[in-house]
């Protein structure tokens, strides 16, 4: 069961997947939607696809970019996000940095504003293994120094980042 999600009074969280018709987004939406939870999800499709999320029943979706467009209406009434979006490709973000870093940090840190703002009462955020470099010997764990080398891994710890100041300055639940 979704130890992150609980319920809400007597009614099913509400729960914002963000990248949630990508594949680890839609199995997550998936898993959610048949734990009754009330899932909205957020993809702008640009990496993951619709049809990932084919025979899952009452999932409200929405296109949206989280860099660029208003989140506070699509927000509003939800309990849990699961920061899921990314442009998920090293090789892509050497060649375009701006759009990495645009989907990776600026979109994290509006979604952490607008869930601030809402009052969501849990935000988790997906990072990536290569925040922490050239580790000969995994698993990674999160007390590993971090040695990003690709402007995707810097987005992506910058996210992280982002994640831990709200939970320190606003006492969000991340």
């Amino acid at each position: 069961s979704c130890s992150s999600c609980g319920s809400v009074g007597s009614m099913a969280a509400s729960v914002l997947v963000t990248g949630g018709a990508g594949f680890i987004g839609s199995h997550v939406v998936r898993r959610l939607a048949a734990e009754g939870m009330s899932v909205r999800v957020i993809d702008d499709l640009s990496t993951g696809k619709r049809a990932n999320l084919d025979g899952v029943e009452g999932v409200a979706f929405l296109e949206l970019d989280l860099a660029r467009d208003d989140l506070r209406e699509v927000i509003r009434g939800v309990d849990i996000v699961f920061h899921l979006a990314a442009v998920p490709s090293v090789p892509r973000s050497v060649g375009d940095p701006v759009l990495s870093h645009s989907a990776a940090a600026t979109a994290t840190l509006r979604l952490l504003i607008a869930a601030r703002d809402a009052g969501v009462r849990r935000f988790v955020t997906s990072s990536s293994s290569s925040v922490y470099g050239d580790v000969a010997t995994p698993p990674m764990r999160e007390t590993m120094p971090t040695a990003p080398r690709s402007p995707y891994a810097v987005a992506k710890l910058a996210a992280e980042g982002y994640t831990r100041v709200f939970a320190t300055l606003y006492g969000m639940s991340t």
